[in-house]
């Protein structure tokens, strides 16, 4: 009889530390849900707040993006006889009046 007892004292026990690990994974999944609720309404306000932004001021950063992107794709050649890039089409519009305006002839 001795040795039964102590074998339901020994599931008993693992019984109760069961029943607390339990407890424990429902409090850590309850926490984790509230955690990424918190999140979640985080993000979302700033994302709000970033779409009224761009709606109030959308046209004129349209526009300047419009304007980056074409500088940022046209092409670029180094500026003949100085330091820098400048863009090709304004060289190749006319190549006169550039070298003449880098002499400093514009009398001719």
């Amino acid at each position: 009889m001795g040795s039964s007892e102590s074998k339901e004292d020994v599931s008993g026990g693992a019984g109760n530390q069961t029943d607390t690990n339990a407890e424990e994974r429902k409090t850590n999944n309850t926490t984790h849900a509230a955690l990424a609720v918190a999140v979640g309404a985080a993000v979302g306000t700033a994302l709000v707040g970033w779409g009224l932004s761009q709606t109030a001021t959308g046209s004129e950063s349209k526009q300047e993006d419009e304007d980056d992107h074409h500088h940022l794709t046209q092409k670029m050649m180094k500026q003949p006889g100085r330091d820098g890039y400048m863009p090709r089409a304004n060289f190749e519009e006319n190549p006169r009046n550039y070298f003449r305006e880098l002499r400093g002839k514009m009398n001719d």
